[in-house]
């Protein structure tokens, strides 16, 4: 497996990085389908962060935890990490169980309402650029729910067009399709 450390100018101790190789190359040989690991390090004031994004076949698993001692939000997101594998290796194993029919959620649309005048839009603090790949509606969901996200962008296979899954308020799931006009 790959790993790559992206430290933002932290003195990691070897003894930290050695363990975090260690926990890395163990959940790579635990999980099979782990392909590459990509760890971030970050420091806000008296935190240290750590993002820690495993990539496995078609999708990504992503933890990020804080605290004031590196080792510590290293280990609590290595936690939360391995709790989404075995989550996700369970659904692939009852997914491969199931049929090939499959029950889909029925989908909705939200109302978008126009607004007030006097309103004052919110600045733009963070501009995140991802890869977007075709796949299928259900496939999306289940990566919008292995990220813990609320919404995912993503291409819809069959209409090749930019499509949102997102979680609505009573737990279902609803998608957006844009509906372009001339």
């Amino acid at each position: 497996m790959d790993i790559l450390l992206q430290d933002n100018g932290i003195d990691v101790p070897e003894a930290l990085d050695n363990n975090l190789q260690e926990r890395l190359e163990h959940l790579a040989e635990r999980y099979s389908f782990v392909q590459q690991a990509t760890v971030h390090l970050g420091r806000e004031r008296n935190w240290f962060t750590a993002e820690i994004t495993l990539h496995i076949k078609h999708q990504v698993l992503r933890a990020e935890e804080r605290s004031n001692d590196l080792g510590s939000a290293l280990d609590n997101a290595l936690d939360k990490l391995e709790r989404q594998l075995h989550r996700h290796k369970g659904r692939l194993l009852q997914r491969s169980r199931a049929s090939d029919q499959r029950v889909v959620p029925a989908l909705t649309a939200i109302e978008v309402t126009e607004p007030d005048e006097e309103y004052v839009a919110p600045r733009v603090v963070r501009v995140k650029r991802i890869p977007v790949k075709p796949m299928a509606v259900e496939e999306a969901a289940l990566q919008m729910e292995l990220l813990g996200h609320d919404f995912y962008v993503f291409t819809n296979d069959e209409s090749n067009q930019l499509n949102v899954v997102y979680v609505r308020r009573n737990g279902d799931i609803g998608l957006i399709q844009p509906e372009y006009q001339d």
